[in-house]
C-alpha cells in the first residue's frame, strides 16, 4: 500500500484522459486499463480514496445480494461456507433429500 501513491501518481502524468470519468468504478476501469491487468482489493479501496481526493463520485461495490436483487437473509440460507484445503469455499446447501447425488455442491 505504500508504493501505491507512487503508482496513481504515474497514472496522472500519463496520457490517460481522467477528466471525462464519471464515478469511482470508471477511475477503476481506466486504471486496470492503463496497469494492463486487474487491481486487487486494497488497491480498488485506495482508488476509491484518490477520487474522493480528486471530488470524483464514490461508488460503493455491490455484493451478489444486491446484484441478484434478493434479500441478504434469503440468499444465506442456500449457501454455507467451509474450509477446503486452506482456502473458504462457498457452496449451495444441497436439499435433505438431494444428498448424495451431488447436484447441487461445487466439485473440486
Amino acid at each position: 500500500m505504500d508504493k501505491f501513491p507512487e503508482a496513481f501518481e504515474r497514472f496522472e502524468r500519463s496520457d490517460v484522459d481522467i477528466s471525462d470519468v464519471r464515478d469511482s468504478n470508471d477511475l477503476i476501469r481506466k486504471f486496470r486499463y492503463w496497469l494492463n491487468r486487474g487491481t486487487t482489493a486494497k488497491q480498488d479501496e485506495c482508488i476509491r480514496k484518490e477520487a474522493r481526493r480528486l471530488g470524483i463520485k464514490i461508488i460503493k461495490p455491490l455484493g451478489i445480494s444486491e446484484r441478484l436483487e434478493i434479500p441478504r437473509e434469503k440468499l444465506k440460507r442456500h449457501y454455507t461456507t467451509h474450509q477446503v484445503r486452506g482456502k473458504t469455499v462457498t457452496v449451495a446447501r444441497i436439499p435433505k433429500g438431494m444428498k448424495g447425488a451431488g447436484r447441487f455442491a461445487k466439485r473440486y
